[in-house]
């Protein structure tokens, strides 16, 4: 099903360059909201490093939404089309699990940044990490599995395998989840009793 068949092609170019207009504002805000959490890291190159982790994908999203709006004004046989939208839509999975990964990655990068490992007591800060990157890897994980069962369903012949991984998804979520929130609540605790002040 085209989404997009009934509008007029002047139509698409405006809706085309209001989605760009406002993912680059988005991502503009967005990227001075990281940059402000990020100076608590020294090194600037790193710092840099994980902004344009964060900026590449999302500027690639913007534009495969923009391209797939506009589809129509460059192809018009029916059946190129519909293989063109159909590859749009699996780079654009990708390219959303790729963004989504990265804000993944990011934010333990800022939460672990006031969590020094260099220090000469760094147990505390030391299991942070550990734990964190357990939670990462579930996450990453759990996204990825959405994705594939996502590109599958795009495919007519093997969408119920798509359906099955979903429902697969689901209950492997659960238990990752189940399994995360005790990871996280040992954090929780952990980062209570540690800010506690001694008898």
């Amino acid at each position: 099903m085209n989404l997009f068949g009934g509008i007029e092609h002047i139509e698409r170019v405006f809706i085309s360059a209001i989605v760009i207009v406002a993912g680059v504002v988005i991502i503009y805000f967005a990227t001075r909201w990281l940059s402000k959490y990020l100076k608590v890291l020294k090194e600037k190159s790193v710092r840099k490093k994980i902004v344009r982790r964060a900026v590449i994908p999302s500027l690639l999203f913007v534009a495969l939404i923009s391209l797939k709006l506009n589809l129509p004004l460059v192809i018009s046989d029916d059946g190129l089309l519909a293989n063109a939208s159909h590859f749009i839509t699996i780079l654009l999975i990708v390219t959303g699990t790729w963004v989504t990964i990265n804000i993944t990655a990011i934010t333990r990068i800022i939460i672990l940044s006031n969590y020094d490992v260099q220090q000469k007591n760094n147990l505390h800060a030391r299991k942070m990490h550990t734990q964190l990157r357990i939670i990462e890897r579930v996450i990453v994980f759990t996204i990825i599995f959405f994705a594939i069962a996502s590109i599958l369903m795009t495919f007519d012949s093997i969408r119920r395998i798509g359906i099955s991984l979903f429902a697969s998804a689901g209950v492997a979520g659960l238990i990752l989840g189940l399994a995360a929130q005790k990871v996280i609540g040992s954090i929780c605790w952990q980062e209570f009793s540690w800010q506690l002040p001694s008898p």
